[in-house]
């Protein structure tokens, strides 16, 4: 993924999207379905595009290529330093933290 500028996730049922944690962390921005755990996480993070569906991809990449392409492209990459950042929520200390935060709270 970290030779990618994006990564395209359409899985419609995946449920927590572990792929798109890992494309950001990788620098790769992600696009996804709406109404999916990935989308959840792009969602979360503020890093991604989150589209209705699949028929939706050929118009966003497109938009890509087309006149002015490059400058879209730096605007998706503009924040990217911060990506990693964005996702440590996802990071496995962190979920396990508030997974472990939550089973002591049954006790």
């Amino acid at each position: 993924m970290r030779k990618c500028d994006l990564v395209v996730n359409l899985s419609e049922h995946e449920a927590f999207g572990r792929t798109v944690v890992e494309a950001i962390s990788c620098g790769a921005y992600p696009v996804v379905l709406d109404g999916s755990g990935p989308a959840e996480i792009v969602n979360a993070t503020g890093v991604g595009k989150v589209i209705e569906s699949v028929e939706d991809l050929e118009g966003f990449l497109i938009s890509l290529c087309g006149p002015g392409g490059m400058v879209k492209l730096d605007e998706l990459f503009r924040d990217r330093a911060h990506w990693p950042d964005a996702v440590d929520q996802f990071a496995a200390r962190s979920v396990g933290e508030r997974y472990a935060a939550a089973l002591k709270s049954f006790a």
